[in-house]
């Protein structure tokens, strides 16, 4: 049986969920291609607004899967 708290929807993306997801991001070694160099991520809050910014065009709507809140 599913509740409200489990409910999955499609929702446009805003500069602080940008922020969040950027905040609680990792490079997965695993992820790698063969002779490429693991490059630590540190969360720059600069680079995510500039990357947030450049989502903002009229004929894009970049959504976020979201599970409950």
């Amino acid at each position: 049986m599913s509740n409200e708290q489990d409910s999955i929807s499609l929702v446009p993306m805003t500069d602080g969920m940008y922020h969040i997801f950027f905040r609680e991001y990792k490079n997965d070694p695993c992820l790698l291609l063969p002779g490429q160099e693991y490059i630590h991520y540190e969360y720059s809050k600069q680079k995510a607004s500039a990357y947030a910014k450049r989502q903002h065009e009229p004929d894009r709507i970049p959504l976020a899967i979201m599970c409950g809140d």
